[in-house]
């Protein structure tokens, strides 16, 4: 299966938007790679404000963190460090663990060594 069609797969009649409605939103306001290798699509945000990183209406002032949403493939959030269009200070992302999200936040340096030894 290739990544678009693996991120495609994590949406359902219970998701709060469609897919094509991210996919739309990522394209156009914030960061979307979609290749061979993976499928990620990413928002500057900022730490302080970070709860509101799936609120498309909000606006953030002086981003700091890279909240990738959703990420899929080989090794997708080592890929995602050579995308990125400019570096910020932390990268950020929700985790599933037993059928609830648990927020990710590392210093982007921090994530670098973490990705360079795990993939």
């Amino acid at each position: 299966m290739r990544p678009i069609e693996t991120a495609r797969a994590e949406y359902d009649a219970e998701s709060v938007r469609t897919f094509a409605d991210d996919l739309d939103y990522y394209a156009n306001s914030a960061f979307l790679w979609s290749g061979d290798d993976c499928f990620v699509m990413a928002r500057a945000v900022t730490k302080r404000d970070i709860a509101f990183a799936t609120d498309y209406r909000f606006t953030f002032k002086n981003p700091n963190t890279w909240f990738v949403y959703l990420a899929a493939g080989s090794v997708p959030m080592k890929r995602y460090l050579e995308l990125a269009p400019h570096r910020l200070e932390y990268v950020a992302w929700h985790r599933s663990k037993k059928d609830h999200p648990v927020l990710k936040v590392w210093a982007w340096d921090e994530f670098e060594k973490k990705v360079e030894h795990h993939g």
